[in-house]
């Protein structure tokens, strides 16, 4: 994961916005556990894993969206019964994916999470999220 919050500072610096994707919840035999994360460019590159196959794919058409109307979104999916079967998908379950559209404005936040895992230090990120009407 460090990898991924180097290239949010690079691209931060080049002044160019990210979508963070995160696995917020899962079940069954989910391909990724909560906390994957997958950095989507807007050249619709990525570093990092969900999951892989279907799951990625879907994510990366849901990102398109997301650079357009710059508000995250979670997507729920059902990795399970025929759907899965007629796919390449390897394992079932249900995953929850929080999108989150990252600007340059908050490259500060970044940097210091990058320090601090230079030092192997430990420090906890948290982003709230908000249903419903705000």
């Amino acid at each position: 994961m460090k990898e991924i919050y180097e290239e949010i500072l690079r691209l931060f610096s080049e002044d160019k916005g990210v979508i963070m994707a995160t696995v917020i919840q899962h079940s069954g035999s989910a391909p990724r556990k909560r906390g994957a994360q997958m950095l989507i460019k807007e050249d619709g590159s990525f570093v990092g894993s969900i999951g892989g196959g279907r799951l990625e794919a879907e994510v990366l058409k849901e990102a398109r969206g997301i650079w357009a109307q710059k508000e995250a979104k979670i997507l729920a999916f059902h990795l399970t019964g025929q759907e899965v079967s007629e796919t390449e998908m390897l394992c079932g379950g249900e995953v929850e994916v929080f999108l989150e559209p990252l600007s340059p404005e908050i490259k500060e936040i970044y940097a210091k999470v990058v320090e601090i895992k230079k030092r192997a230090a430990e420090g906890i990120l948290v982003t709230f999220i908000a249903t419903g009407p705000s």
